[in-house]
């Protein structure tokens, strides 16, 4: 019920304006190569893979798993793990962000999927339990 009030809040709504001001939650998970995905049936996001540079924290915070939960929000999270800076973007090409270590992390533009226009900074969180 909830999943079905967001996703018509989406439609009946402008383009993503629920998640603009929000904390979102993800379940990547390993797939062929080492590296990682994501489903989020609200976005209709099936198997996304996150590239450029994701994969080294995801790593992280999988630890020798095969999954892990983060939070992601364009507004500071209490003790984030990543906090990244918008480097540039462009909608149909994605956004490059750099971490505290400078670290190159690209986001492709399925990210527009939760926000309307890439925030200048980005912060995430590991919320894994082991």
């Amino acid at each position: 019920m909830i999943l079905k009030w967001l996703k018509d809040g989406l439609e009946t709504s402008s383009p993503n304006t629920l998640y603009n001001n929000s904390i979102m939650t993800l379940s990547p998970y390993r797939i062929e190569a080492g590296m990682f995905a994501f489903d989020d049936p609200v976005t209709g996001l099936f198997r996304e893979p996150f590239i450029g540079g994701a994969n080294y924290h995801l790593d992280r915070f999988a630890k020798s798993g095969n999954s892990c939960v983060i939070s992601f929000s364009a507004n500071k999270i209490p003790d984030y793990d990543v906090k990244l800076k918008l480097q540039d973007t462009d909608k149909n090409e994605g956004s490059n962000y750099i971490d505290e270590d400078n670290r190159n992390i690209w986001l492709c533009p399925a990210f527009f999927k939760y926000f309307e226009k890439a925030p200048k900074e980005f912060y995430v969180k590991d919320m894994t339990t082991t």
